[in-house]
């Protein structure tokens, strides 16, 4: 399963876009590593705090653009991101507990990343560009 950025995901947010970028690449990674039997609990580990800590910086970055400009739909987002946080945590904290992370819980995340790009943050990219 490969997880990789396409244009079809601009959002027309340049900050926003790049991130983005970043998010699929650290995706990508964390599933090579998790779904490779030579791959340790410390390398699988370290690909999934590498995730979170980018995706943690990108939700500041999202909710910081929402409350600057008044967006309507900022509760609903940040609930949205709270979630996927949520989900995010529990696969850190499996792997912290020896247990690496398996191919289901990967394609949830990138199946939620790619729709919550594809819905929620194109809105806020037409919302922005109105």
């Amino acid at each position: 399963m490969n997880i990789e950025w396409t244009d079809t995901f601009l959002t027309g947010i340049k900050k926003v876009d790049e991130e983005h970028r970043v998010i699929f690449k650290l995706m990508d990674n964390a599933y090579r590593v998790a779904t490779n039997d030579g791959a340790s609990e410390a390398d699988i580990m370290m690909e999934f705090t590498n995730l979170l800590t980018m995706v943690s910086k990108h939700i500041d970055t999202e909710e910081r653009i929402m409350v600057e400009l008044n967006y309507p739909d900022t509760e609903t987002h940040k609930r949205q991101h709270a979630h996927f946080m949520s989900v995010l945590h529990n696969a850190v904290a499996h792997t912290i507990a020896g247990k690496s992370a398996d191919d289901k819980l990967i394609l949830f995340m990138r199946n939620w990343v790619a729709c919550h790009v594809m819905i929620s943050d194109k809105e806020l990219g037409l919302f922005l560009s109105l």
